[in-house]
This record gives C-alpha cells, structure tokens and sequence, in this order.
C-alpha cells in the first residue's frame, strides 16, 4: 500500500462492516426468522497517516470482532477483490 492507500480505511471499515450484516441477513432470510445483526467493532486501526518505508511502501491493519458469529469480507480500496478474511488484517 502506498501513503495515498489510508484514505480507503474507511471504505474498507465500511466494507467489512456491511459483509458481516448481508451473511446474518441472509441467514435470518434462509431460517425464516428475523434475527438482528451482529454487534461489529473495529478494536484497532492504523493512524491517519503512516510512516513511508523504503521503497515508498507502507502497511496498514485493521483489528474487529463481532458479538457473536460472523464472516467479515475485506477489500483495499483499488487492491485485488472482495475476499473472506479474518481479524487481523494487514495491507
């Protein structure tokens, strides 16, 4: 990740966020019942700004759990796809 890729940590928070509500929904939708959506928290994330290291690259993780069972889905922001991940995560 470059230091121009911090700006996408909110859509990435946004993003898993919202994976984690679809997968409880749709499993509600497939028991028949309406059951509401896992408390998501993000316990820790990287500073507004990160330290460049040699070649202009720098990393970034992101830590989040929820209260009870969920699949999170992770995606940097103009990086690769949509894909299942698993608290923590790093770019």
């Amino acid at each position: 990740m470059t230091s121009r890729g911090v700006a996408g940590r909110t859509r990435l928070v946004m993003l898993a966020a919202a994976a984690a509500l679809l997968a409880l929904a749709a499993s509600a939708l497939a028991a028949g019942r309406d059951v509401p959506p896992p408390q998501v928290a993000f316990t820790s994330s990287p500073p507004a700004k990160l330290k460049v290291r040699g070649h202009g690259t720098a990393t970034a993780t992101w830590e989040f759990s929820a209260d009870r069972t969920a699949m999170f889905t992770c995606k940097l922001t103009g990086h690769g796809l949509i894909a299942p991940c698993r608290s923590p995560v790093t770019y």
